[in-house]
């Protein structure tokens, strides 16, 4: 057996995040009320702080949150824990159906939100292990550096500024983390290092603390205009309500209707055991930034409060029908390329132990923009479609629904993600063929590129296409 695959079998299979969950007040045990002000589905970071907006907003309406698991199962407990100003979509895509002017303006929104949401952090004295330490994007060949200055470039067309975004030298990028082969990087301020478990219990705490009430292992079967049905504990209910919210995010193609909204593609993380002294001197990283570098495929990763390093990504397939089960929560094969990832960006990892391994399913809309939608007719509100960029995004939408749900103004509520309705998948089996050519097509356009230092000018046209 390879080092690689010895070292990934003896990680356990569960996620390193969930060693920190705290045991939280939840009213699963007892009756489920007959009617509620607002019904939200799904307790991970979009229902907790629309919860959490409506009770500030409105301390007198009652809000009942409903998981058919438990706080932060999903994606909110597990994710790679950036908390990033980063839009699912590029400011160019955004631009050609709104203009110049609004890109401006979405960027802008996108990077005060991140603000915004550390200060009511600060304010709910929620102890997250939070970091403002910025993002470094690395490029590690001659492709990967073009695409960054195109990136910076791109940017810098939409309003950025050098306080925004820099490009940096390999000794620039250097100094600040030892990425092997890296020839230069793009360095933004504007991402921070959580950890993602801490936060969604933090915010679980601060809403019912604010009277939120909170009802785990109930699972909704469906809903509609002033109900919510559920099963607890194996008799089904109904809840009336006066508005229902859907946040369920990866898990919302176990909705029949919503199948085809969004796309619940896996992502997959690793974590090392606590780094010493000299691998840590081999490596710097001492300002907790959140890294990754300019390849097609995503990799991403973080130094933890504790000092190990967590290292996720992408690259497994897609599940016919949009099927989610917890078997796929782990994938050996793509945990040993994850692996296999960490020790080329960092050799002095190579005899470092893996202690956990574990993934799950983020919500991806057929054109990558997310969205945040109140319907006053029908009394229902939805929100999500991060694409993997939700950490910072859920503090967005969920108050956007919440101010939206309540008729109060704000300035976020102008811009296009409010109210945007988007394509929807395609019909199977043309869904499961396109997303899995796709990650096939990426992985070997990245290969290419590694191996060759030229762009796969044919195959990345085919991706643009895909996803215009």
């Amino acid at each position: 057996m390879s080092l690689v695959r010895a070292l990934t079998h003896a990680a356990e299979p569960k996620s390193l995040w969930a060693e920190a969950a705290r045991a939280l007040s939840s009213s699963g045990h007892k009756d489920l009320p007959p009617r509620t002000g607002v019904a939200i589905i799904g307790a991970g970071y979009t229902g907790l702080w629309t919860a959490l907006y409506l009770k500030t907003l409105d301390p007198a309406i009652e809000v009942l949150v409903l998981d058919e698991h438990q706080v932060g199962h999903g994606a909110s407990g597990r994710n790679g824990g950036w908390c990033s100003a980063l839009l699912p979509t590029s400011l160019g895509n955004i631009a050609s159906t709104h203009g110049r002017q609004t890109a401006v303006n979405m960027r802008e929104e996108a990077i005060n939100n991140l603000y915004e949401m550390k200060t009511t952090l600060e304010e709910l004295s929620i102890d997250c292990d939070y970091k403002l330490g910025g993002t470094l994007t690395v490029a590690r060949n001659d492709i990967q550096h073009r695409r960054l200055l195109e990136t910076h470039a791109e940017a810098v067309r939409y309003g950025a500024t050098a306080e925004d975004l820099s490009v940096c030298s390999e000794s620039l990028s250097m100094s600040r983390i030892h990425v092997n082969a890296a020839q230069a990087a793009l360095f933004t301020p504007h991402c921070a290092a959580l950890h993602p478990r801490k936060l969604v219990d933090g915010l679980a705490k601060a809403c019912t603390n604010l009277g939120v009430s909170m009802h785990d292992r109930t699972k909704v079967d469906h809903f509609g205009t002033g109900t919510v049905h559920v099963t607890q504990h194996d008799q089904s209910s109904v809840i009336e309500c006066e508005w229902v919210v859907r946040a369920t995010e990866g898990y919302t193609a176990r909705f029949g209707d919503s199948r085809r909204e969004l796309l619940p593609l896996y992502s997959f993380m690793i974590a090392t055991e606590p780094l010493s002294e000299e691998v840590w001197s081999d490596i710097g990283w001492e300002g907790r930034e959140t890294l990754n570098d300019a390849r097609n495929g995503v990799v991403y990763a973080q130094r933890t409060e504790d000092g190990r390093i967590v290292f996720g990504g992408r690259g497994a397939p897609y599940h016919f029908a949009s099927r989610i089960k917890d078997d796929y929560d782990v994938d050996i094969q793509v945990h040993e390329s994850l692996v296999d990832s960490l020790h080329d960006f960092f050799p002095a990892t190579q005899d470092v132990s893996i202690t956990h391994r574990w993934g799950g399913p983020l919500g991806v809309p057929r054109d990558w923009r997310n969205f945040a939608r109140v319907d006053h007719e029908r009394r229902i509100a939805l929100g999500g479609g991060y694409s993997g960029d939700g950490v910072a995004l859920s503090h967005l939408t969920g108050r956007m629904l919440a101010y939206g749900i309540l008729r109060r103004d704000h300035a976020s509520l102008s811009l296009p993600w409010f109210g945007h309705v988007g394509p929807r998948w395609e019909v199977e089996p043309l869904r499961w063929l396109g997303v899995n050519s796709l990650r096939l097509l990426v992985e070997s356009i990245d290969a290419k590129e590694a191996r060759h230092n030229r762009s796969a000018h044919l195959r990345s046209a085919v991706i643009a296409k895909f996803l215009e």
